[in-house]
Formats: structure tokens, sequence, C-alpha cells
């Protein structure tokens, strides 16, 4: 008794250790603002008037995910007061959250050493689990790799799926590394379905943070099958249960895969090339994990080459390392875990879903697996060498990460550190290069930042992204000439790009607040038409963002019909909050009470009938 009390005390304590130091680690880093995603995340944020109503429309009219991340933005909501003026807090939000995964991280992987050395897994007899998870908890929590996860601001989706998965896989597993005479004989079946309970509503909580959360349901199959090694009559059950729903999905994907290709056209690569490139990248971030490199972490790597064919030399040598991997797996559980975990972690964005071919932030879960094979590496060394050299090499490698986490860390620090870093250690990257252009612009240079714009134009000749940030130059008070003849040329034969619209969002912005006068309303119409009449550029979501940015256009010249016939369209196809808000606030600028009120009524009936 007096042992199993020492335990929880040193679990306690180590918790809070670890909840005191992460947040200790990251606090002085706090202060890099609102980015990219965030604002499109957190508009919504300023209709919240502090009613219920208003509280309600702003969770449920997310449109950033196939469930809306209600849970996520829910979390936001909260912080509404801190919007947009305070982005501090909510970076301090996010840190807390990292703290508290961490304390997860080390209660689930105590749970688990302990198992395998209950089972006598070779090299683990010499291995105190408490301690070891304490440590391998602290490696995964200030990896220069979590930086993203936790100090880019919309992240929390990320951090609260992984929250809710963690906590209902560690009640999970609380249950099924218990003895049988700890779970009491009577009533195990209804104790397992209570349990079961519990954790599917942490699932959907997961899931609705963001949607990678459904991979907890694959992560509680893998302890099961791989750690817990059950020996119990429906164990077999358990198992063809698990081959049938895989088998299932395998089907159901093969039956719809022209549908998964169909979600390509927004993308400059097909899915087969994401698919094998995605082979080589994830087997990058196996290496950035494992070699930390503060180099490697610089956010954006639009300029990735693609694996376009079978015969690619980095994909055949991926391929073999992964087969390597497999075979070497077999003979030891940790490292089998630790594969598999990451393998799994990565099911959903590293595979079939059209996202960008690499960001760090997607291994926020998956390197829970990847410190388990530290783990394992350490045992090797330990056996091979002695305790104490691996020992040795532990805390250098632990070292040597907290010193590439503060790299990392302190260009989150500011909008300038970032362009600083991020454009040095990719200056081929398009995205950077009109990342560190759009900062030299609100800092008033507007001469360098034109001619970053113009490198952009010069680099890659079937964009025109360059023509419309050179545009919203024009919007800072300075003379800007816009090469028309040039755009002429160009935008018949453009490709698609991600961000024409919200470059040409910025500007109508810029107009709607009075800070863009100098650029006239009929020029900011004509590149809007030029632009629609490519098809190539009306992929996704694309020609309802013009529909939106004409409208707005429309009401700046005072043409409400023209802004009503496109605004109500938009509405009415996609019910979005923000959209409708607009809409109904404009309507009853225009018309009064009495008439907005049997719009709005006329407008959500259609909605509803769509």
């Amino acid at each position: 008794m007096k042992l199993l009390m020492r335990r929880y005390v040193a679990l306690v304590c180590l918790s809070l250790l670890l909840l005191v130091g992460v947040v200790a680690c990251y606090f002085p880093f706090v202060g890099g603002g609102f980015l990219f995603d965030d604002h499109a995340n957190l508009n919504a944020l300023v209709f919240i008037d502090g009613s219920w109503q208003g509280y309600w429309d702003v969770i449920f009219s997310n449109r950033s995910g196939p469930t809306g991340r209600p849970v996520s933005i829910a979390s936001f909501a909260l912080q509404a007061d801190s919007w947009p003026s305070r982005p501090d807090d909510f970076q301090f939000a996010n840190i807390v959250i990292h703290a508290i995964n961490t304390v997860l991280v080390f209660c689930l992987l105590c749970m688990i050493l302990t198992e395998l050395k209950k089972r006598n897994v070779s090299g683990l007899d010499r291995i105190n689990p408490m301690l070891a998870a304490f440590l391998l908890a602290l490696l995964w929590a200030v990896h220069p790799g979590q930086v993203s996860s936790v100090l880019y601001i919309v992240q929390r989706m990320n951090l609260l799926a992984v929250f809710f998965g963690l906590l209902g896989l560690c009640f999970l597993t609380v249950f099924l590394f218990s003895s049988s005479e700890e779970r009491g004989q009577g009533a195990g079946w209804l104790r397992s379905l209570s349990l079961g309970g519990v954790f599917c509503l942490f699932l959907v909580l997961s899931v609705f943070s963001k949607e990678n959360g459904i991979l907890f349901a694959g992560l509680l199959l893998l302890v099961y099958f791989i750690i817990y090694a059950p020996k119990k009559p429906y164990h077999n059950l358990v198992k063809w249960l698990t081959v049938a729903v895989v088998v299932g999905g395998v089907f159901l994907l093969a039956f719809n895969i022209d549908r998964v290709a169909g979600w390509y056209d927004a993308r400059p690569y097909t899915l087969t090339e994401r698919l094998m490139t995605q082979v080589v990248v994830v087997l990058e971030y196996f290496g950035w994990f494992l070699l930390p490199n503060y180099k490697n972490y610089y956010f954006y790597h639009d300029n990735y080459t693609l694996v376009k064919g079978w015969v690619d030399y980095r994909y055949l040598t991926a391929i073999c390392i992964w087969l390597f991997f497999f075979v070497v797996a077999r003979k030891n559980t940790l490292l089998q875990f630790g594969i598999v975990w990451f393998l799994v972690s990565h099911l959903l964005e590293s595979t079939m879903v059209p996202l960008e071919i690499v960001f760090e932030h997607r291994n926020y879960l998956a390197s829970i697996g990847l410190v388990a094979i530290f783990l394992y590496g350490f045992v090797m060394v330990s056996a091979r060498l002695s305790h104490k050299v691996a020992t040795a090499l532990m805390f250098v490698f632990i070292g040597w990460t907290l010193i590439n986490y503060a790299a990392v860390a302190n260009t989150w620090q500011s909008r300038e550190k970032m362009v600083v870093h991020w454009a040095d250690m990719n200056p081929e990257s398009i995205r950077l290069l009109s990342f560190k252009a759009n900062t030299l612009a609100s800092v008033g240079e507007v001469g360098p930042a034109k001619d970053l714009f113009e490198e952009i134009i010069r680099r890659d000749k079937q964009s025109v992204y360059g023509y419309l940030l050179i545009m919203e130059l024009g919007c800072n008070g300075l003379p800007v000439e816009f090469d028309w003849l040039g755009f002429e040329e160009r935008v018949g034969e453009a490709r698609f790009e991600i961000g024409l619209t919200n470059a040409l969002s910025n500007i109508v912005e810029k107009k709607e607040t009075g800070l863009c006068d100098s650029l006239a309303i009929r020029d900011v119409w004509a590149v809007t038409q030029m632009l629609r009449n490519n098809q190539n550029l009306l992929k996704g979501s694309a020609s309802r963002n013009y529909d939106l940015i004409e409208g707005r256009l429309c009401l700046l010249a005072s043409d409400f019909d023209c802004f009503l016939q496109r605004y109500q369209k938009v509405a009415i196809d996609t019910g979005q909050h923000a959209v409708l808000k607009f809409l109904f606030a404009a309507y009853r600028e225009r018309y009064g009470d009495v008439d907005a009120e049997k719009y709005q009524k006329t407008i959500i009936n259609k909605i509803e009938n769509n």
C-alpha cells in the first residue's frame, strides 16, 4: 500500500513539474500575433454579442472542415473579447492545452512502459518506467517540431483533438492494463461498456475539435493488439471486426476513387503524385524528429519537389527504408509500437486528403510514436555499449533538442523574426517571398515589397498572384504602377492558385474601411472579371468567393440590387454565418428592421429547403 501511495505521489509531482516546465518553456516566446488561417477562422468572433444565440451562431457556422469543428470554435469564442487586439491571450491558452497534453502523454507512456516491463520485453529490465516516461514526455513537449502546433493560434484545433483523444485513450488504457482482480468479476462487461462509452464520448469531442481525432480509434486498436496482447475469449472477435472494418474501408475507397481524385482539381498535383510524394515526406518527418535541426522549420514548403513517377530514386529509397523498418520492428514490441503509432497518426493528413504537401505540425500526434522509437534506440545502445554511455548520449540529444527548440521558438516572437528566418532558410518559396513582401508593406517599405512581388511574377510564368499583391500595394497611399498589359497577357493562361481571392478580398476590405481611396472600384472589378473568365481559376470554392467580392464591390458602388443578387446566391448555397450576417445587416440598413425580419425568414427558409 505504501509503495502504491509513493507511486501516485511521484506521478502527481512529475505531472505538476511537466505542467509548470512546459508553460515556462513556451511563455517567453509568445508575441507573434495572428497569422495566415487565424483570420479566416476567427473573424466571425466579432459577431459574438454576449447572447447565447450569438455564441451558437458563431460556434456552428465554421466551414474549416467537414464537421465545422464546433468544440475548437467554442474555445475560441470564450476568448472573443481578446479578438483581434490581444493575440497573446490565445497563444497562452494554446500553451496551457499543450502542457496538459504533455501530462497525458506522460501518463500514457508510463502505463505502456510499465506493462511492457511486466512482459519482460527485451532491454526494458533496467528502465524505470515512470522516469523514462517523464523524460520522453518532456522531449516530446519541447521538440522544435511542436512550436508551430502551439504558437500558431488556429492549431488549437489540433491541440484539442489530441487532448480529448489522449484523455479517452488513457481512461481505457487504465482499464486494459489493470488485472482481472482489480476490475472485479461480476461487473466486467458492464464496466467495459461504460468505459467504452466514455472513450466514444471523448472520441466525438476529439473529432469535433478536428477531424483527425478519428485516428484515436485506430490508436486504441494499436494499444490493444501490440501492447495489451490479450488472451480473452472475445479477442478473436475484436480481431476479425477490425479486419472487416479495414477491408470495408478499402472497398469503399476503391468504389469512390474517382470522387477522391476530383478533390485535387484545386491542387497543382494529382492524387497519385501526392501519395507517392508522401512516402518520402513522412520519412523526412521521421528524420526531422530524430535529428532535430532548426533549419528545417520554416513553415512553408510550397517549393517541395513532387515525386512524378514510380522510378523516382527518392520514392524507391524511401520504400526500401520503410520495408527495413518493418522487418526490424517485428523483433521488438517497443519499436513496433512507435512505428505503427507514427504511421497511423499520418493516415489522414499525409494520404489522400488534398492538403499541402508538407507541414511540420502534422507530427504533433505522430511524434508520440517517435519518442518510443527514441527509447528503443537508447535501449539498443545501452545493451551494446553500456548504460552510462546510453544515458550520456540521451542527455546530449535532449540538450541539442532544447537548443534547436529555442532557436525555432525565438522566431515566433515577432513577425519580423519569422520573415528573416523563414525566408533565409527557404529563399525559393513563393509563399515565403509573399509573406516577406507583405510584412515590408505593412511597415511602409513599399518599394522593397514591390521588388519582391515582381520577383514572384518573374519566377512563375503561369502565376498572377504577384500582380494582385502589387495592386494591393496601391492601397498604401504611394503611387504603384499596375502592369495592365502584362496582367492581361498572363491571366488568360494562368493556372489555379490558392490565395487569389484572398488577395482581392484584402483589397476590397481596405476600400471598405477607407484605406484604399487611390484605387478605383472599376479597376478592381475589371481584374475580378478577367480572373473569372479563366475557367482554370474557378476551382473549388473560388467561384463563390468571386461572387462575394463582386457583391462587396457593388455595395461600394451603391448598386444594392447587384450586391443582393450575388450575396443572396452564396448565402442560400452555403448557409455561412458570416455571409448571412453581412447580408442581413446590409438589408436592414437599406430597408429597416421590419422588412429585414421578413427577408431574413425568407432566406432561412430557402436555406433549409436547399
